[in-house]
């Protein structure tokens, strides 16, 4: 129903929305990683190891 609405109220936005759908599938999966210790890492080293630019 999302998609749907957006479709038909921001019809000029749908290759912005595939260029990010597509950035999302190529960023590295980050989810099982133990956070507390990457809490002395810079964002921009995060950012830069799990290709989120």
């Amino acid at each position: 129903m999302v998609i749907t609405t957006g479709l038909l109220f921001y019809p000029t936005q749908i290759p912005y929305y595939l260029n990010q759908f597509d950035k999302g599938k190529k960023a590295h999966q980050f989810y099982h990683l133990d956070f507390q210790k990457m809490l002395t890492i810079p964002v921009t080293n995060i950012r830069k190891t799990f290709n989120i630019v």
